[in-house]
């Protein structure tokens, strides 16, 4: 996830150079389980993530998250980021009879 995060920035950042501005959509199903050493380590990809985030919140960008688990985690609903959209809280109700 952090490596994502870092890519969208840095393109946001190519583009902001060129005069020209971004909009991203991330679809993700918010576990960070790989740091960004490659180590498959949830608590140090969540750290990562956590800091590509706010990275990504300070460029020259804007856009949308979307976490696509039906039970996303309040560490999770935290990412400082302007928008992150949680599907689960997005369906529609079951109609009744």
């Amino acid at each position: 996830m952090a490596a994502a995060l870092e890519l969208t920035r840095d393109l946001a950042e190519r583009a902001a150079k060129q005069g020209t501005t971004t909009q991203y959509v991330m679809l993700t199903d918010g576990a960070a389980n790989v740091a960004r050493d490659g180590s498959r380590n949830r608590e140090a990809g969540t750290r990562d993530a956590l800091d590509s985030a706010r990275r990504l919140a300070l460029s020259h960008s804007s856009g949308l998250i979307i976490d696509t688990r039906n039970d996303p985690s309040p560490e999770r609903a935290s990412l400082p980021t302007p928008w992150v959209v949680h599907i689960s809280r997005c369906r529609k109700p079951t109609p009744t009879p």
